[in-house]
């Protein structure tokens, strides 16, 4: 973020920065995990549905993106990635309903990152919290004042609100996953209420891109191109008579640039 200020008389030394490239090493982290599914299991259900391509849907792209997203989270709710959280104004609570500022809340979530020379264009915020949010009548004033009577609290209406400031998208967490042991169900939050993220995801490398990808946002899921970002894929097994359906990821989401985020803490109950 240096200008480029120095006044050179014709034919004069141009004075040079010096800058360094550093290395950094990231590891791919390998997942797996597979469902065998006998050949009488086939027979059986093969008139309704094969349980092949079921189970393949299953472990691979339900299974893998919710583990991927469990672990995006895990980064991004994360006071060792980017310092303790900054509480909120008013706490997130039922009681303080009227007077929660979301609003407020993100302005200065907004700054704290200029202030570390990063620009944000994103919001994540818990479903829980985001559904106390919309209730707020601060919340829904603000609204109403950027976009016009008859405005209603969304994500998109509160991405319109916050545009001006460069806020491109409102990301809701609402994904829960089954943490029980074996044959029992318990789910839990991927995304807990305990804060809001604010910081520029920046933008966003296909697979199918070409070139050298740029890391211009907060970081990314790094994987390992030969194996596979995400595979769902099947063999048979002779031995027991079943087709084995595995789902795999080398997927390993990594905070490459903790400037480019902020924590609100909601102090949600």
């Amino acid at each position: 973020l240096r200008l480029v200020d120095t006044l050179v008389a014709p034919g004069g030394d141009v004075p040079r920065i010096t800058a360094t490239v550093g290395d950094l090493t990231v590891k791919p982290e390998i997942r797996k995990k597979e469902i065998a599914i006998p050949i009488e299991a086939q027979m059986t259900y093969e008139r309704l549905l094969s349980l092949e391509t079921f189970y393949a849907q299953q472990l691979g792209n339900k299974g893998i993106s919710l583990t991927l997203e469990y672990y995006t989270a895990s980064q991004l709710f994360n006071t060792n990635n980017f310092g303790a959280a900054t509480n909120s104004t008013v706490a997130y609570t039922a009681a303080n309903i009227d007077t929660i500022s979301f609003v407020d809340d993100v302005f200065k979530a907004i700054e704290r990152v200029r202030d570390k020379g990063e620009q944000p264009d994103t919001v994540i915020i818990p479903s829980a919290v985001y559904q106390r949010i919309i209730q707020s009548k601060k919340v829904v004033d603000f609204v109403v004042g950027q976009l016009g009577a008859g405005s209603h609290v969304t994500t998109n209406t509160l991405q319109q609100a916050f545009a001006q400031e460069g806020i491109t998208q409102v990301l809701i967490g609402r994904a829960q996953y089954n943490n029980a042991a074996k044959g029992k169900k318990n789910l839990a939050r991927i995304w807990a209420n305990t804060y809001i993220w604010v910081g520029r995801a920046g933008y966003k490398n296909e697979i199918t891109d070409e070139g050298v990808p740029i890391i211009d946002g907060v970081g990314a899921t790094v994987f390992w191109k030969p194996y596979g970002l995400m595979t769902a894929e099947t063999y048979k097994d002779e031995k027991i008579e079943s087709q084995i359906v595995r789902g795999k990821t080398s997927g390993n989401p990594t905070i490459l640039n903790p400037n480019a985020g902020t924590l609100i803490g909601t102090q949600y109950s």
